[in-house]
């Protein structure tokens, strides 16, 4: 029996400042990469468990009040 798979469509990529491709995703999301240390690391991932959901939410949520950007509802 042949099974036919329909292909994922891959994030949209863009010219990044540095030249490189820069993954945006379907909700226009931005890939970033950050460096944390072990204690930033810990608190952010129990910051998502007590709040159920991801920890890049709980990043972009810090990182929108501490900038004091409006916050997306």
């Amino acid at each position: 029996m042949l099974l036919l798979m329909a292909k994922e469509k891959k994030p949209e990529t863009r010219q990044g400042p540095r030249g490189g491709k820069t993954t945006v995703t379907k909700g226009g999301l931005i890939r970033t990469v950050i460096y944390l240390d072990p204690e930033e690391r810990r608190a952010l991932k129990l910051a998502a468990v007590e709040r159920d959901c991801p920890a890049s939410e709980v990043a972009r949520q810090a990182l929108r009040e501490h900038l004091g950007l409006v916050t997306r509802e």
